[in-house]
């Protein structure tokens, strides 16, 4: 995640989702920071997590969307709800599609 120093120095981060964040800034990794981007020759890719990763991957979904986090309780808020895992915010931000109709039309067609 970018610093909090940095959304106070570079309020256009401030705009931009983790995956739209190479686009403007540049990651030097001896210092740990994003940096605004001199050319746009060289654009890193954000890496690919497989679902089995589970936090992770509900982690990777939600730096996709929400803009200007700074702690993983601001990735969990939605509407000035804090969810409790990464995974059911990820539901509330409808992400994820959950398989109640599917459930339902099952056990109807059961009965």
């Amino acid at each position: 995640m970018v610093s909090s120093k940095q959304y106070k120095d570079y309020i256009e981060a401030r705009s931009l989702t983790y995956a739209e964040l190479p686009t403007k800034f540049v990651l030097k990794e001896n210092e740990r920071m994003w940096l605004p981007r001199k050319s746009h020759s060289i654009i890193r890719r954000i890496f690919y997590v497989p679902p089995a990763s589970s936090k992770s991957y509900y982690l990777r979904l939600l730096l996709n969307c929400v803009k200007e986090p700074t702690s993983y309780k601001e990735m969990r808020t939605l509407d000035g709800v804090v969810d409790a895992t990464l995974k059911e915010a990820c539901y509330a931000c409808r992400l994820l599609d959950d398989d109640k109709e599917y459930i339902d039309a099952i056990e109807e067609a059961n009965h």
